[in-house]
């Protein structure tokens, strides 16, 4: 795993709603709230109901450009804001949500009006993108959608993938997402002996990390943009 950017991978200069200058003066609103008041624990709740649960910056933004070089297809895109950024950039961006804001029935963003046009749909609809890069902004901890979707675009020939959240044990996605994206390397459940996590032991590698670019975060949590690329599946599972 690599913590600095893939070749071609350098940082916008001047690029709508992000840094636009050395010395910090943003047009970015949820920067803005985040340098302002990054330690605060309802500023955070607010950062969350109106643009979404990762901070992505500027540096993050061309990493993802230059990953996604066919264009992104987003699941799980919430109220758009990353889309947004990234469209912001010039880069071609579809996204789907299976609850899209302001339906008063979506748990996070009911309510909130949508920076971007997210469309309503579930993990069936990589089906139809797989020339795309998928990416998946904090997936639903411990729920099964997220793995889902991976497996439907690997098996429909997807080459490249882009997660940003936190790794194995935090608050993105489940054990069975983390093996198959290749940031969970060993099954707990076998090797220690502990009940909850799930057995992983069969669940294939599809895609290796090929690159970590750091972004801000609250306090409390550890979120990255990881850069996935796709591997063979018989070569290895996780190991117990």
């Amino acid at each position: 795993m690599w913590n600095r950017l893939p070749p071609g991978c350098s940082p916008p200069l001047h690029t709508r709603h992000i840094r636009v200058s050395a010395a910090g003066d943003l047009e970015d609103p949820l920067m803005r709230l985040y340098f302002r008041a990054k330690s605060n624990d309802p500023s955070r709740d607010i950062a969350i109901r109106r643009y979404g649960f990762a901070i992505v910056d500027a540096r993050a933004i061309a990493a993802i450009g230059a990953w996604a070089r066919n264009g992104l297809v987003e699941l799980g895109a919430g109220t758009g804001y990353t889309a947004a950024l990234l469209n912001d950039y010039e880069i071609d961006v579809v996204a789907f949500d299976l609850d899209p804001p302001p339906s008063p029935t979506n748990r996070w963003f009911a309510g909130t009006t949508p920076w971007f046009d997210v469309q309503r749909g579930d993990e069936t609809v990589v089906d139809d993108y797989t020339d795309r890069c998928l990416m998946l902004v904090w997936p639903t901890m411990n729920e099964t959608w997220a793995a889902d979707a991976v497996e439907r675009f690997h098996a429909g020939g997807g080459e490249r993938v882009v997660f940003v959240g936190e790794g194995p044990g935090g608050h993105s996605g489940d054990d069975r997402f983390h093996a198959m994206i290749g940031t969970l390397h060993r099954c707990y459940r076998c090797a220690y002996g502990l009940l909850e996590p799930m057995c992983v032991c069969e669940v294939p590698r599809l895609y290796n990390v090929r690159a970590r670019v750091p972004i801000p975060h609250w306090d409390g949590f550890r979120d990255s943009v990881y850069l996935l690329e796709r591997r063979d599946p018989h070569l290895q599972a996780v190991l117990p």
